[in-house]
């Protein structure tokens, strides 16, 4: 684990982890995937996670394998103390759920809705990708069109070297190699 910007705390997997909750998970901190190099120089999986207006780039000093799975059978929920600037790099499944903002809902016909005052945030980066029963909520725009709830700006990448490394218990399915 290394400070934050923020002095929240970032958390930095160096390797393979599922955490499985039987009801909801809450995200609070940045959780970056990190190898160190020969140097002892921390290496994160992509740059500028910490800044909205940076490439959200791979490192091609980053030399690790690690991968994160996150399943909850109720809810995932990011939550007011997460840093200004967030990176998520997991791969997050609220199986009978959604992914979502602190003090936001989605109905049953996937309209959403706020249910508190909530947070606003910066920026959220995301490696990895997201499962859930109802579409994912990471902002909410009010009637004149400004954030209310969540993250002004977002950027998902899709963790392509889950094809072949899954998190450890998500489901897969065969398919034919290209």
């Amino acid at each position: 684990m290394s400070a934050g910007t923020e002095g929240i705390d970032t958390h930095v997997l160096d390797g393979q982890l599922t955490i499985a909750s039987g009801a909801d998970i809450y995200i609070a901190d940045s959780i970056r995937y990190g190898h160190h190099d020969a140097d002892g120089n921390l290496q994160t999986a992509y740059l500028n996670g910490d800044s909205h207006t940076d490439a959200y780039i791979p490192n091609d000093a980053y030399a690790g394998d690690s991968v994160l799975g996150l399943i909850a059978m109720s809810d995932i929920e990011y939550t007011g103390y997460l840093p200004d600037h967030t990176e998520i790099n997991a791969t997050l499944l609220a199986k009978n759920g959604q992914i979502r903002v602190e003090d936001t809902r989605v109905d049953g016909s996937g309209t959403s809705y706020t249910t508190g005052s909530g947070f606003r945030k910066k920026g959220l980066r995301r490696l990895g990708s997201l499962i859930s029963n109802q579409r994912p909520v990471s902002t909410f725009i009010d009637a004149s069109n400004a954030v209310t709830h969540g993250f002004v700006f977002s950027k998902s990448v899709f963790d392509r070297s889950q094809q072949e490394r899954p998190p450890l218990g998500f489901p897969t399915v065969a398919r034919p190699v290209e």
